[in-house]
């Protein structure tokens, strides 16, 4: 009895790991062989580099708030005329 109860905990946890996975998928889409073999650490890893790269430029980032200001009003002025 002991082993069938064992059996169906496993089966159900398979379950919700296949439940899981499916969602998953659906989020972000299927693996295709052109995309290689990366993953989100890797992408992170090469975001934080990017990031650490314009913080050692003050001056850039400046004008990088600068402009996204500028964006940001620039908006605003659109989304009040329609």
């Amino acid at each position: 009895m002991n082993n069938l109860k064992m059996g169906n905990d496993i089966i159900n946890k398979f379950q919700q790991v296949d439940q899981c996975l499916d969602k998953c998928e659906r989020v972000i889409g299927h693996w295709q062989p052109q995309n290689k073999f990366t993953n989100m650490y890797a992408n992170l890893d090469q975001m934080c580099d990017v990031v650490e790269e314009l913080t050692q430029d003050t001056s850039q980032m400046h004008m990088i708030g600068i402009k996204a200001k500028e964006l940001n009003k620039d908006l605003e002025d659109i989304v009040r005329k329609l």
